[in-house]
């Protein structure tokens, strides 16, 4: 015996049998295993996971091998099976990764389902000619399998059989098969040509899909329905044969075959799904026979390269996006019997003259002509009860649309971007008018709204660049946000009397010059009037209320605005950029002035705001001072320095930065190192944090200590303030009572301290006379 081989007893005790059924290899590390003679039925995972193990050699009389029986050893290369071997069973091989080579004698009858299942080293299968029965994904996921022959005698190929045999490119099918299972070529990327057999009479969903190199295919007669997904991604599919006798096309059919030049469908066809041929960028023509009663949604969508479409007379429906994105489409023929047209149905067919809507297609879904750019007129037919949602945005060459009298709705955007139109659609019949639809009409130079039309919706003539007249009914009660907005060419416009409600920016960059606002508006939306550049005045109603954020936000015409006795709030950037601005007279009833009205909220730098005065009224039945202009100083850099309590300090000059905030107004003019002091006070309440005692303390502070009237402050040399400070700027607590004093002698109701470096600070009252940081 030779050295480091096992004896007889040792050899024979690596195998666990039952009667004549091997149950269990126990490895003893030998890479070549012999079944011992007797053995007749390999039983389940008998050999399953042994590693270490590259040969298995059985006996003569073994007719059955279990489930899983030799699953998943990692090192297995080859398998004898004896003459007598009849069934292989379920995965009685799957994941043998090293398997080469099964020798399967002829008497085989019958393979399980993922018998050979990811071996991936298997390159070839030549099945015996006994077979007679085959299962599901027999050799899925056989990523090495380049060639695959299927005996006859075998009717059914099973599901997934070849699922992820990406290498496979040739296999040849008995003329006995009559069915093909789902996914069965899933994924064999290097498949380029099959025949199926003339005996096929259902072939499964997904069969063929992502076989990237099939290049042609022809379907038998007798097949009835090219199911869900069949060819869906075949990238190089360029031809495919259907057969007279097929009745339906299924769910993404043929969607993604990119290539596909050539299709012709025959009588008899009564439906083509959902996406069957979505995307097949090559297919020029696909002439539809009269049998055809329904083609789903998106059939035909972005297939770039069809040119003419003739539709089935007796077609009532055109589903969503049936012919989306048909980028070549020039002209449909729509049969008679239409009488729905899906959303989005020809949304991007940019060639596309004509689409004569028959009488009685009544309904058209959102966006069914939307960005078909070469559309130049269309006419409603009569009982359409509205044009929908973007029914014709982007429809750049569109000059002419007839509506009937039925219509007595325009939906949001439906006409957005038509920059040819140069008259707008509103017949008299027309009553509601929805966001946006005739946004970006470059076109248009004068509308006329119908009387009835009660609200002018958001976006209603956004960026009509040339509309210069409008016409607006008595009975509009509101105008929506950004109606007008950048209407440059818009001069002029009489709101009617009965607007009450201006919604944001809804005159932001376009070109009035100066507006009368209705007495019902009580409020000016934020934006409102931003970025108008021509704007020199504004008529503002005397109920006004609220002034919005940004409302006159670079306004830069604008040179005069007197706010309203009845306005209480003014919001941030109110008239952030005005540049020609040089007087604004400011009620007494203002109890909100955002930060800051002249400046962006947050925003580090200060715009320059020419301002010559700011008049500034007080209540006198309230703290009994009276009506103060504060003069701005004509020269010099100003600076905001420090900002006080609970209302931060402004400053300002015609050349310089200007910022507002607060009801306490501060105008600071520095001339070398010297500091003049423009102060004017208004009336401020006490903090709210205060309780009555310290409330009544405040006020009788302010009250102790505020001038009666504008006070201009003589020359004050800033080495007089520096005693005041620390080096880091803060106020020094051993000096707070001589700050008091010098502000009494300012005449200031706020403590206001200068730091060398242009530095701010807060500092608040605590309610005990003091004031601290």
């Amino acid at each position: 015996m030779a050295a480091g081989q096992p004896c007889a007893w040792e050899r024979a005790m690596a195998f666990e049998i039952n009667g004549t059924t091997l149950i269990r290899y126990l490895p003893d590390g030998t890479a070549s295993v012999a079944v011992p003679e007797g053995v007749t039925a390999v039983a389940a995972e008998a050999f399953a996971g042994c590693g270490g193990v590259e040969q298995v050699r059985l006996p003569r009389g073994v007719v059955t091998i279990g489930e899983a029986a030799f699953a998943d050893c990692p090192d297995l290369v080859s398998v004898e099976l004896p003459q007598e071997a009849r069934v292989i069973g379920k995965r009685a091989f799957h994941g043998c990764a090293a398997l080469r080579a099964v020798s399967m004698p002829e008497g085989l009858k019958e393979i399980g389902d993922e018998a050979f299942g990811g071996c991936a080293s298997i390159r070839g299968a030549s099945l015996p000619t006994g077979l007679t029965r085959l299962g599901d994904s027999v050799c899925q996921g056989c990523t090495g399998l380049l060639a695959a022959q299927i005996p006859p005698g075998v009717e059914q190929l099973g599901d997934y059989f070849f699922w992820g045999c990406t290498a496979l490119q040739l296999v040849r099918l008995p003329q006995t098969l009559r069915r093909i299972g789902v996914y069965a070529f899933y994924e064999c990327r290097s498949l380029r040509a099959l025949h199926i057999p003339a005996a096929v009479r259902e072939i499964g969903y997904s069969a063929f899909s992502y076989c990237a190199s099939l290049r042609e295919a022809a379907l038998p007669e007798g097949l009835l329905h090219v199911n869900d997904y069949l060819f869906w991604n075949c990238a190089q599919l360029r031809a495919v044969s259907l057969p007279e006798s097929l009745v339906s096309i299924g769910t993404r059919a043929f969607d993604g075959c990119a290539a596909l030049t050539e299709l012709r469908m025959h009588e008899g066809l009564e439906q083509i799904g959902d996406h069957a041929f979505d995307g097949c960028a090559s297919l020029a023509a696909a002439p539809l026979p009269a049998s055809v009663s329904a083609i789903g949604a998106y059939a035909f969508a972005g297939c770039r390269a069809l040119r003419e479409m003739r539709l089935p007379a007796g077609l009532a429906e055109l589903r969503a996006g049936v012919f989306a994105d048909c980028a070549a489409l020039g002209r449909v023929r729509l049969p008679g019997a239409l009488r729905r047209v899906g959303e989005r149905a020809f949304a991007g067919c940019r060639s596309l003259t004509e689409a004569a809507l028959p009488e009685g297609a009544t309904e058209v879904g959102r966006a069914a002509f939307a960005g078909c750019a070469s559309l130049a007129q269309v006419a409603l037919p009569e009982g359409t009860p509205a044009v929908s949602e973007s029914e014709f945005e982007g429809c750049a060459r569109l000059s002419r649309v007839t509506l009937p009298p039925s219509v007595s709705a325009i939906g949001a955007r439906a006409f957005a971007g038509c920059v040819s139109l140069c008259e707008a659609p509103l017949t008299e019949h027309v009553l509601r008018l929805e966001d946006g639809a005739f946004a970006g009409c470059a076109g248009l130079r004068a509308v006329r709204v119908p009387e009835g039309v009660a609200a002018l919706p958001d976006a209603l003539f956004e960026s009509c660049a040339n509309l210069e007249t409008v016409a607006l009914p008595a009975s509009v009660t509101a105008v929506g946000a950004r109606a007008f907005a950048l209407c440059q060419s818009l001069a002029h416009i009489a709101l009617p009397e009965a607007v009450a409600l201006l919604g944001e920016e809804a005159f932001a960059g376009s070109g009035l010059t100066a507006p009368a606002l209705p007495e019902r508006v009580r409020a000016l939306g934020d934006g409102l009037f931003a970025g108008c550049a021509a704007l020199v005045e504004v008529a503002l109603p005397k109920g006004l209320r609220a002034v919005g954020a940004r409302a006159f936000f670079r306004c830069r015409a604008l040179r005069a605005l007197t706010l309203p006795d009845g306005v209480e709030e003014v919001g941030a950037g109110a008239f952030y950029g005005c540049d020609a601005l040089e007087r604004l007279s400011l009620p007494d009833g203002i109890r909100r002035m955002e930060r800051s009205p002249f400046c962006l909220a947050g925003h580090d730098l200060f715009w320059k705001v020419p301002l010559r005065s700011v008049t500034i009224r007080y209540a006198a039945a309230d703290d009994g001072l009276p009506l103060v202009e504060v003069p701005i100083p004509p020269c010099g850099d100003m600076h905001q320095m420090f900002a006080m309590g609970y209302y931060e300090l402004f400053a300002a000059s015609p050349q310089g930065p200007f910022d507002f905030d607060g009801y306490d107004a501060l105008f600071i003019h520095r001339e070398s190192d010297e500091t003049r002091c423009v102060i004017a006070l208004s009336r401020l309440a006490a903090p709210k944090h205060l309780g009555a005692e310290s409330r009544a303390r405040y006020q009788s502070f302010l009250r102790r200590t505020a001038p009666e009237a504008l006070r201009t402050v003589g020359r004050l040399r800033r080495p007089a303030w520096m005693p005041l400070l620390s080096e880091a700027g803060a106020i020094r607590a051993d000096n707070c009572g001589e700050l008091l004093e010098i502000a009494a002698r300012l005449g200031s109701a706020e403590i206001t301290a200068f730091l060398l470096e242009y530095q701010s600070r807060r500092i608040g009252f605590d309610g005990e006379d003091r004031w601290s940081l």
